[in-house]
């Protein structure tokens, strides 16, 4: 099993159809295909296989439906912020590195508040994407 990552909102300011519109668009400026279905367990939740024809990879992602106030007790991501959930999943990075990093790096300047997750206690800002973007170490990012 690979690493995962996640993209961490702020639970209250949480909407999952807003965050599947956004993440839609930046697909499409990105040049993506992918394709979407509703979680059958979550209705306001979503599936969507992306494919990158830039770098050929394809990957998993999830969009969640909002948290239910007892998924928030514990606070997981707390020692990076309190009240943060995993509003977005990507099943695995390996192999995928470049294509996710391209849409965290456009997501995360859009939600500067937010973050991304790489299993392993590794958290991103919309400051720390941008000096990886800009440094070329675009496929092994996540793992340091």
């Amino acid at each position: 099993m690979g690493t995962s990552g996640h993209l961490l909102k702020k639970a209250d300011r949480f909407d999952p159809r807003d965050t599947f519109n956004e993440i839609k668009d930046i697909m499409d400026q990105l040049g993506y295909t992918y394709t979407a279905d509703p979680i059958s367990s979550e209705p306001d939740g979503y599936h969507i296989g992306i494919h990158d024809p830039e770098c050929g990879s394809d990957l998993c992602m999830y969009i969640f439906e909002r948290p239910k106030p007892e998924y928030m007790e514990d606070d997981e991501f707390s020692w990076i912020s309190p009240g943060l959930y995993t509003a977005v999943l990507f099943e695995d990075l390996c192999g995928s590195e470049y294509s996710i990093l391209k849409l965290v790096h456009r997501y995360l300047h859009i939600h500067t508040d937010e973050y991304f997750y790489a299993e392993g206690e590794r958290y991103y800002t919309a400051e720390d994407t941008e000096k990886i973007y800009e440094s070329g170490d675009r496929h092994h990012w996540c793992y340091k």
